[in-house]
């Protein structure tokens, strides 16, 4: 699975499968990728399902490396 713009790709890592509080919550991890240089530059991973904790934390969560931060990279993958 890849979900790229111009620039950017997310590559699929893997899947998670994890109950809750009683609730199935699904994680998918994905790596960033820069299309040009095949080089990672960060983390993002989706929660699918909710829970109380995800209430709070949220169902996405992500990281850019420092050295790839200010290019927007992680807002051009949730929009």
């Amino acid at each position: 699975m890849k979900i790229d713009d111009n620039e950017i790709k997310l590559e699929f890592l893997r899947k998670r499968n994890d109950v809750e509080e009683g609730h199935l919550i699904t994680t998918y991890y994905f790596d960033i990728v820069l299309l040009e240089t095949g080089q990672e530059v960060g983390k993002l991973d989706l929660r699918v399902g909710m829970s109380p904790e995800l209430y709070y934390y949220g169902n996405i969560g992500y990281t850019v490396y420092r050295l790839f931060r200010g290019n927007r990279y992680a807002y051009r993958l949730v929009v």
